[in-house]
């Protein structure tokens, strides 16, 4: 009969303390986006938001430039209403910021981080037979 050594390998399936620790600020950042964007509670939404960002930064670097990226996109959304309306200003209000909020986290990551952490899928020109080509996301049969 053999005894368990005191020093068994982790299992690799069993999250380590780190990266349980590391889903708190993660958390609070979505919190911060459903109070600020369902609740309608800013002061309170913003407050949690740099809470996580702070959090972040004590945990993980790396944490923190992935949170700070989605922070400034939940920020930018924030400084308008997105409540529906069928005026032709403010649909293009919204659509401004909605594409100030997926640009401004790209533009920081690729030229101030210097890093590709956020992608986008695109179609390109196909350099073979069809068998070769995947795509990495869904494409609709009218789409080519």
């Amino acid at each position: 009969m053999t005894t368990p050594s005191a020093a068994a390998p982790a299992d690799p399936a069993e999250p380590s303390s780190a990266s349980r620790l590391a889903l708190l600020p993660a958390v609070g950042v979505s919190v911060s986006a459903f109070l600020l964007f369902a609740l309608r509670l800013a002061g309170w939404g913003h407050l949690l938001l740099a809470l996580s960002l702070v959090g972040a930064v004590l945990v993980s670097r790396e944490l923190a430039k992935d949170l700070a990226l989605i922070g400034v996109g939940i920020t930018i959304v924030s400084t308008t209403s997105v409540v529906a309306s069928v005026d032709w200003d403010r649909f293009l209000t919204i659509g401004a910021v909605l594409l100030l909020a997926v640009l401004v986290p790209a533009a920081v990551d690729r030229l101030l981080l210097r890093r590709r952490a956020i992608r986008f899928p695109r179609a390109r020109a196909s350099r073979g037979p069809a068998s070769r080509r995947a795509t990495s996301w869904p494409c609709p049969s009218w789409a080519g």
